[in-house]
């Protein structure tokens, strides 16, 4: 039959199923639990207070130790403290997945910050801030367009080179912004004129209305590059175009990715 068992600083009790002993005994201000040998198998204590320097020795599992010049808590494991961070170097919320990480592994002294457990921005050890979701669009036509002469027509770009936050509108050959704030536009177009002397232009429209524009003039009948940019407020929504005119004649936009190409990336 199982029993207990009390004596001054100690009490013994018995496992009802298996009949094995534990010792539970009072002593140096620690409440231990050990078996029938009085091997301790767990320390059941307050935590106690100190310095780092007088922290006892480890060796009695399941103390708790907190340091009052360093502000840190630590778990006796039985061989050696162990500082309570839970396995974590970060600042979670409720759900645990949007967080601040300060350091993934030993010494590498890089801050990294997550929304919805994805890396949105990182710190690196030497100072450099990493916004790797930032919303950066890049637009290009793939092939050449026809202009008709004065008239201004929106260059139908039809494929990215980057595109970080899906804002992209193929039908509509335009970038449409997810989010409110400054953005940096840049509108490069590379016409082949008709003849010396030709007008070139390229147009930035927000919403369908004028933004920004510049002008270059053909001296030859090569091909010309113009580029236009402009930082602008833009509301969450909001969409942005490039057009493209001859003053003078017909003349043609070359495609190409590093030729003809609109570029809306947010900087604030």
């Amino acid at each position: 039959m199982p029993y207990s068992e009390l004596k001054p600083g100690r009490l013994r009790l018995e496992d009802e199923t298996t009949g094995t002993a534990y010792l539970f005994i009072q002593k140096d201000d620690e409440f231990l639990w050990c078996n029938a040998a009085e091997d301790i198998l767990q320390v059941l204590s307050c935590v106690k207070i100190g310095t780092l320097a007088d922290r006892p020795s480890a060796g009695k599992k399941g103390r708790l130790y907190f340091t009052t010049d360093t502000k840190e808590l630590y778990y006796d494991n039985g061989s050696s403290w162990v500082r309570v961070v839970s396995g974590e170097t970060g600042l979670y919320d409720a759900d645990r997945d949007t967080y601040i990480e300060v350091e993934k592994s030993a010494d590498e002294d890089i801050i990294r910050g997550y929304v919805a457990n994805t890396e949105a921005l990182k710190i690196s050890s030497a100072g450099i801030l990493t916004f790797q979701k930032q919303s950066v669009c890049v637009a290009y036509l793939s092939s050449d367009q026809s202009l008709t002469a004065g008239s201004e027509t929106k260059v139908n770009l039809d494929a990215v080179t980057i595109d970080v936050q899906n804002e992209f509108d193929s039908t509509n050959h335009r970038i449409t912004v997810n989010m409110a704030g400054k953005y940096l536009v840049i509108a490069t177009v590379t016409h082949k004129p008709v003849s010396s002397g030709d007008r070139l232009d390229v147009f930035i429209r927000i919403n369908g209305a004028s933004g920004t524009w510049a002008r270059t003039v053909a001296y030859t009948n090569e091909q010309h590059t113009i580029m236009s940019a402009q930082i602008f407020e833009l509301n969450e929504g909001d969409y942005v175009e490039m057009y493209a005119r001859n003053y003078d004649s017909n003349g043609t936009i070359v495609g190409g990715k590093t030729l003809t190409y609109l570029c809306v990336a947010k900087i604030a």
